[in-house]
């Protein structure tokens, strides 16, 4: 029997990986899009090529990062793709408010931001003199699509945010070598080759879409790409452009099964293969909903920013309730509290260490020494176990993060904007389950003495100054907040407290 195509194990760099399979398979398709031509691998390799000699030419070198404000439509991906393969890409979601931009591009240090063909140019990039570049500018290039320098394997290719603890986030630096192990090993145990096409349901500046990416062409597949990303487009895009597999986040899945019904299109196919989910756990009710519907298994992974393709069900459709697969790259350890490796079936935290994982956090020593233990064992902050046959269940999470349909968010940035309010003087923001989005956001708020403030009202104000997913669903008024011993919110106690509340 013959093997099927693979990228070699010798490429371990993005810009060699589209080039061998632009020479292997030239007319097979690398970006799909309703309403348009698809993307082959030979042109996708010449647009990519030209568009970083046109970097360079404006002075932009490898190791340059560069800010991306940008659609999620086929050319924008091209242009994120360049920016990929030349620089450093560091997208930014473009629902950010203006004081956000202004902060996470001057904590970013970079060279340049692109921009999409028709936008306008972002008065944070103007105020701190940041050079603006289009996008129709790489993709219109003319330059000389000759060999240039490929990067090294160790060479950053993105830098993701994610959001910690603290008030700001946490920029995750990616290397060619991370994304092409964990990508490899998402291909092994999904069965993934150049015939596949996934269609990937996220927004373009989340790692959710950006490392599935990596993924399909490392595999020499197709992309396809939706947008707007509305629900009945994405039920077209399926039964037109026929995907083998899909992925999206559990809200949105939601959101397509409810569209469904006056749609008009069948969203069983005989492609399909495989329903996969990120962004946070699943209701076992919607995840068999969605099984029912397409007629095909549904599945989830476990991964981050910092450590990508942790562990997977060892074969589509095999994947069990509360358990999320086998390990699938590198090392997998769940320790105690003094980081002593506990006896299977006991629960603690999710340590790993391997290819797929990051160095550390970009411009932040003190953050990386507090992620990682000794011997280079990265601290996930997620809580679990091992199972009798290897399997890892998630139990939870030991750090404060707020997982809110694939946004993950920090408590502490919501609350210093909170308390930056004139009637506000404490504040706490916890997570509770949510059927569709996995995690909710309540803010509980102590007003100071005197003042008044009406939940809508906070929430209005909040969106002027936070990204419209950080800003907390329901404001719950209390007379104090429950601390412990030293003065730290007892969130778990201010959960259990909100439950006690709702249903009373």
């Amino acid at each position: 029997m013959t093997e099927p195509l693979g990228l070699p194990a010798a490429v371990e760099a993005l810009p060699e990986a589209i080039a061998w399979w632009a020479h292997q398979t030239p007319e097979a398709p690398a970006l799909r899009a309703l309403d348009r031509a698809d993307v082959t691998y030979a042109e996708l390799d010449r647009r990519v090529r030209a568009g970083v000699a046109c970097l360079r030419a404006l002075g932009l070198e490898q190791g340059d990062r560069v800010a991306l404000l940008l659609e999620d439509d086929i050319d924008s991906t091209v242009a994120l793709l360049t920016v990929m393969c030349g620089a450093v890409a560091a997208p930014l979601s473009p629902l950010l408010s203006p004081p956000e931009l202004m902060r996470d591009l001057g904590r970013l240090h970079a060279r340049a931001v692109v921009v999409g063909a028709d936008a306008a140019l972002p008065d944070a990039a103007v105020a701190i003199g940041l050079p603006v570049v289009h996008a129709q500018r790489l993709l219109a290039s003319a330059a000389a699509c000759g060999v240039t320098s490929s990067p090294r394997p160790d060479d950053v290719m993105l830098i993701a945010h994610t959001s910690g603890t603290t008030a700001l986030p946490k920029r995750v630096p990616i290397t060619h070598r991370m994304q092409l192990a964990a990508a490899r090993a998402r291909n092994r145990r999904r069965g993934i080759g150049p015939g596949d096409a996934g269609m990937l349901l996220a927004p373009g500046s989340t790692v959710m879409f950006l490392t599935n990416f990596v993924t399909m062409l490392v595999a020499g597949g197709a992309t396809v790409r939706v947008t707007p990303l509305e629900p009945g487009r994405c039920l077209i895009a399926n039964a037109s452009l026929r995907p083998t597999w899909m992925l999206a986040s559990p809200a949105l899945y939601n959101a397509m099964l409810q569209r469904a019904p006056t749609i008009g299109v069948s969203l069983v196919h005989p492609r399909l293969r495989l329903i996969n989910w990120g962004g946070g756990g699943m209701d076992s009710v919607l995840a068999e909903r969605l099984a029912c519907a397409f007629g095909v298994p549904c599945d989830s992974n476990y991964g981050m920013s910092e450590a990508s393709a942790i562990a997977m069900p060892a074969a589509p459709g095999t994947g069990r309730p509360g358990a999320v697969g086998a390990v699938t790259t590198g090392e997998l350890r769940v320790v105690d509290d003094d980081g002593r490796t506990v006896p299977d079936g006991q629960r603690g935290e999710i340590v790993v260490r391997g290819p797929h994982v990051f160095g550390g956090y970009l411009d932040d020593p003190a953050a990386t020494a507090a992620a990682f233990l000794p011997g280079g064992w990265f601290r996930t902050g997620d809580l679990g176990y091992l199972d009798a046959d290897g399997s890892l269940v998630l139990c939870g999470r030991a750090k404060e993060q707020i997982n809110r349909g694939g946004m993950e968010i920090a408590p502490a940035e919501v609350e210093l904007t909170l308390l930056s309010h004139p009637a506000v003087l404490e504040a706490a923001v916890f997570g509770v389950p949510d059927v569709v989005l996995g995690e909710d956001l309540v803010a509980a708020v102590v007003l100071r003495p005197g003042k008044t403030a009406a939940p809508r009202a906070l929430r209005a104000w909040m969106l002027d100054r936070l990204a419209m997913p950080k800003v907390p669903r329901q404001i719950w008024f209390v007379a104090a907040l429950p601390r412990s011993g030293v003065g730290k919110v007892r969130r778990g106690v201010l959960a259990e407290q909100f439950r006690a509340h709702r249903d009373a």
